[in-house]
């Protein structure tokens, strides 16, 4: 019997070598992560958020990382299938998911984008930096940082006084404050949330510096 990579173009190969490695550093890092975190699963992390056996950071970002973790496998799982289906003809290859915006605010474009195993890291102007986790249109967290100072823009299941009910966002300030954003971030798809997001971070309607 031949070998299974026989005739398959080398670029091919290396592209479905690549997927496996893939697979292989999300399904080791998601358990790490579990073992971490004491939790047996996705859904026993976030219980322990809400009952506050878990702190709420960086207890739901570690809970937005678990999730973006499986997704991408699965993605890869899905390509690397197709791959093994058409390994012999010529089948135009499928486009890959990706996380980064189709146009991204001049701010973030003195650097290229990161891809990180559970989320989109920015780089900015004047030592800003950004780390962007969207799992779904109501479960994200965006923090940014420059210097010492860190802000947080997120959805955790958790009631804070004074604002909109649990897993409402809410905007952590670098003074310890929590308040509701002055931008509306309702009825949005992925996508467009990460654009008006960071449009607002680079336009100064969610803070960057002074706050």
């Amino acid at each position: 019997m031949d070998p299974f990579f026989t005739g398959i173009e080398p670029a091919v190969a290396t592209r479905m070598a690549g997927l496996s490695r893939q697979m292989f550093e999300l399904r080791e890092r998601h358990k790490e992560l579990l073992e971490q975190l004491d939790c047996v699963d996705e859904e026993t992390v976030l219980a322990a958020i809400r009952d506050g056996r878990l702190p709420e950071h960086p207890g739901y970002e570690a809970w937005l990382a678990l999730g973006l973790m499986r997704e991408r496998r699965q993605a890869a799982r899905e390509l690397l299938d197709w791959h093994c289906r058409h390994i012999r003809d010529d089948a135009e290859w499928p486009a890959i998911a990706d996380s980064i915006p189709a146009s991204l605010p001049t701010v973030f474009l003195v650097h290229p984008p990161e891809r990180h195993l559970d989320g989109l890291g920015l780089r900015g102007a004047d030592g800003l930096e950004l780390l962007v986790r969207v799992l779904t249109p109501g479960d994200w967290s965006f923090e940014w940082r420059r210097g010492e100072r860190l802000w947080r823009l997120d959805t955790a299941p958790v009631a804070h006084p004074g604002l909109a009910a649990a897993g409402s966002p809410h905007l952590h300030l670098p003074d310890g404050a929590i308040v509701a954003p002055d931008v509306a971030l309702d009825a949005l798809d992925r996508d467009a949330l990460i654009g008006l997001v960071l449009q607002a971070i680079a336009d100064g309607r969610l803070p960057s510096s002074g706050e």
